[in-house]
């Protein structure tokens, strides 16, 4: 029996996009390989996607400009293209183009690759983490920081299915969550 070609591997890129971020509870590769399994659990093999580490300063920018709400949050997805993106999803509007806050675009860093069919990687979508509001929470909540930031990762790559809050997005977010805990 022939086997079908592996998937290619997701591109995912971790940017830092603040002048003096406090240290992350996971090294940027610990984060894309986190993603990556997350990705595999979900049989989005291919994909790409960005993930901007952020300060509250630009995430309240970002915050404003994305949902009008003030102050900052602690994870903000916005959907790019491909099938994942369903034509329903409250994040659509953000598909069509970037942020004007924080535009990805080409010079996001991903590495060039193909798909196993010899076509880009279909572009997930990019989500920006304030560390600031993560650690906060760790703090207030009494959280683990490292448990929170996979809960918060799983969170807004479910959005970047598509999905809006609700039990369809709780389900695929604790399946991401399971994925991570499994690196």
């Amino acid at each position: 029996m022939r086997m079908p070609p592996n998937p290619a591997p997701p591109e995912i890129a971790v940017t830092r996009r603040s002048a003096s971020p406090p240290p992350l509870p996971l090294a940027r590769a610990e984060l894309a390989a986190t993603l990556a399994a997350m990705l595999r659990a979900a049989g989005l093999e291919g994909r790409s996607l960005e993930l901007a580490l952020v300060d509250d300063a630009r995430m309240e920018k970002l915050n404003a400009a994305a949902t009008g709400c003030p102050g900052p949050t602690n994870i903000l997805s916005f959907p790019g293209s491909g099938p994942a993106l369903s034509a329903g999803s409250p994040h659509r509007a953000f598909a069509a183009g970037p942020s004007p806050a924080e535009p990805p675009g080409p010079d996001s860093g991903f590495p060039a690759g193909t798909s196993p069919d010899g076509t880009p990687p279909l572009f997930l979508g990019w989500m920006a983490l304030s560390i600031d509001t993560l650690l906060r929470e760790c703090l207030l909540y009494g959280q683990d920081p490292v448990e929170h930031t996979v809960r918060l990762l799983a969170h807004g790559l479910a959005h970047l299915t598509g999905l809006d809050h609700g039990p369809e997005l709780d389900r695929l977010a604790a399946l991401f969550e399971r994925a991570a805990t499994t690196l």
